[in-house]
């Protein structure tokens, strides 16, 4: 112990020390993650004998330290600006001067972790050295942050920097300090009180973790046990030991991850989301919803994989190609996808869609970065600077290119870049990263285009067919799309609709109609079989898939059966003056807005009157027949 009564680290390595604490916050906070950082601040303030013997508060103005105000800059640094503008050169001395303010504030935090934490002491001369502490990081980091503003010892810093971490995450670093000022300090207080020989015991016993009261004054931490640190990152197994991560290897230029920091960390956020997903449960899914199509469904959850194994170039968007017939679920696939991932996710995904036969000329590309100075509108941003605001740092976004053999040449030229490097220069020479972002691509070269007879759904060697087809649509791929923009794409093929498949979708949409009739009007739909029948023939085909399907339901059914309802309402309608004053009142802020009641209030006074609670869908000779059928007594 020394003579001032404060605590000594005796003969305990850093590593040690790390190992310690990363323990100590498995045992004591195990809802806390303890990063490297932290543990090289806890370690500093521990073996900093600075701290130890020197008495910062008596030096510094503690009072100024806890006014509201940040202190201000010394007189160095105007006349620093000043002399810069004056002779145009700078002056290393100064800077060196004003460098020192921070750290000699941030030092008085170091002092009151160490005091209360360690030594157990809360106040000083009527001062909680708790909140001063934490003031102590705050005013650092906000001084830090001025700093970092000025064009000259922001170059300063980065040219004659020592400590680890850039400016910017600097002043991070110490705003974080500031808020877990009451984590650091009990990590400190329970290896101060910290007994090895009964650690096991009392982790056994379910200690809880201790709250902050002075402890004795003196005491001696002795060479403490645990697993050795190295200097590289570490993460806790199972039984909560930490686990070092193998030894950095040399990683090829490509595969080097070169994303800004928020982009890097929406990137490991989307290896998490995908990592704790069920991808074979998504597939299932998927399949309910987007009929017939299991195979194109397989190869995108395969690829899923690679997401959640964070196995992918974390610099390259994945691209896709999804080519197949008119009408298959190729775009819809990607709308039930996002759908699905939104909702377990809580987080919405950013969708940028580009309709190719837009783009046919190429002077259409500038809409995307931004037309060239110069031009028209040449200070306007482009669709995708737009879209990289919130595409950026989202751990998932999509780029739907749909029917873009349609598009000019110029268009898949210019995506080769964004596949390759995941980046491309707007009109005003930024970089705009995708790197989070998927590309889509949709296609449906080969199919459109062939000439054949193709035998009723159902009847002739339809196999043999398919397989015709297929080397069809490969020739045409390779005759409309150059190699290099078809070899960095992975093709997903999607199949013709059968009859089942084609019977499935039309299910869906009849549910989708009848749902809505069922919960506004309280109506049931009904569909006989022969009338089932025409909306499918109508609807459907072997080379369009369902493409006209939900055009035709929608004319057949959803449009006549709400003419034929209010034809046949009788009641007068009650209450909509009065819900139209309620719900203009919301408009203009003078209700709270509550959107069931909303929705009861305006469906109740749009319901149909009407004497049937069943409406049928027939077929006669001369067409469709639509009739209210009343409940028989």
């Amino acid at each position: 112990m020394s003579e001032k009564g404060v605590s000594r680290i005796e003969s305990v390595s850093r590593e040690d020390l790390e190992s310690r604490l990363r323990e100590i916050a498995r045992l004591h906070h195990p809802e806390e993650i303890l990063d490297r950082l932290e543990l090289a601040h806890l370690v500093q303030v521990l073996t900093n004998d600075a701290l130890l013997l020197g008495d910062l508060y008596t030096r510094t103005a503690l009072g100024q330290i806890l006014d509201r105000e940040i202190p201000t800059l010394p007189q160095a640094l105007r006349a620093l600006a000043e002399r810069a503008d004056r002779q145009g050169h700078e002056d290393t001395s100064l800077l060196t001067e004003v460098r020192r303010l921070p750290e000699d504030i941030k030092a008085v935090g170091d002092k009151c972790l160490l005091d209360v934490g360690l030594i157990g002491q809360r106040e000083f001369q009527g001062i909680s050295l708790i909140d001063l502490g934490r003031r102590s990081y705050e005013v650092a980091s906000r001084i830090m942050e001025r700093l970092a503003a000025d064009a000259t010892l922001s170059r300063f810093f980065k040219e004659n920097q020592i400590a680890a971490l850039p400016i910017e995450e600097e002043v991070l670093f110490l705003q974080q300090c500031s808020r877990r000022f009451a984590l650091y300090a009990d990590l400190l207080h329970w290896l101060r009180a910290d007994n090895p020989e009964r650690r096991e015991d009392r982790a056994l016993a379910g200690t809880q973790p201790a709250t902050l009261t002075p402890g004795p004054g003196a005491g001696v931490i002795a060479t403490m046990t645990g697993v050795t640190m190295t200097d590289e990152a570490v993460s806790e197994g199972e039984d909560g030991r930490p686990l070092p991560f193998p030894p950095t290897r040399p990683q090829p230029a490509g595969e080097r991850v070169q994303l800004p920091r928020d982009e890097l960390l929406a990137a490991y956020e989307r290896i998490l989301l995908f990592s704790a997903l069920d991808i074979p449960a998504l597939g299932e899914r998927l399949g309910e919803t987007v009929v017939g199509q299991r195979g194109a469904i397989q190869s995108l959850c395969d690829e899923f994989t690679l997401y959640a194994t964070g196995t992918h170039n974390l610099n390259r968007p994945p691209s896709y190609l999804f080519v197949g017939p008119t009408g298959v679920g190729k775009n819809y696939l990607i709308e039930t996808l996002l759908e699905i991932l939104e909702q377990g996710w809580g987080l919405e995904i950013p969708v940028l869609t580009l309709e190719g036969p837009n783009y046919t000329y190429p002077s259409d590309i500038n809409e995307l970065r931004g037309a060239t100075r110069g031009f028209i509108r040449s200070d306007e941003e482009g669709v995708l600077s737009e879209f990289h605001k919130t595409a950026a740092t989202s751990p998932l976004s999509v780029i739907l290119i749909d029917e873009v053999e349609k598009a000019h040449p110029q268009l898949r030229r210019f995506f080769l870049s964004i596949m390759d490097r995941g980046t491309v220069t707007d009109n005003k020479g930024k970089v705009l990263s995708f790197a989070n972002s998927m590309l889509v691509f949709t296609s449906n070269i080969g199919y459109s285009d062939l000439k054949r007879q193709a035998a009723p759904i159902g009847y002739g060697d339809q196999d043999s067919q398919d397989r015709r087809e297929a080397q069809d649509v490969r020739r045409a791929l390779r005759r409309t799309l150059s190699p290099e923009f078809i070899n960095r794409l992975r093709p997903i093929h999607f199949d013709h609709l059968g009859p089942e498949s084609l019977e499935r979708i039309f299910d869906l949409e009849l549910e989708r109609i009848a749902r809505r009739f069922r919960d506004i009007h309280d109506l049931e739909i009904e569909v006989t079989p022969a009338a089932r029948t025409e909306l499918l023939r109508q609807g459907t085909s072997h080379d369009h898939g369902a493409r006209h399907l939900r055009a035709r339901m929608e004319t057949l059914i959803n449009v006549e059966i709400s003419r034929r309802i209010k034809a046949d309402e009788r009641r007068k309608r009650s209450g909509h003056t009065r819900t139209l004053t309620y719900l203009r009142a919301l408009k203009t802020g003078e209700r709270a807005f509550d959107l069931e009641e909303v929705r009861a209030r305006v469906m109740k006074v749009a319901r149909a009157r009407v004497s049937y609670h069943r409406f049928r869908v027939d077929l006669k000779d001369d067409g469709f027949l639509y009739e209210g059928v009343a409940e028989s007594l």
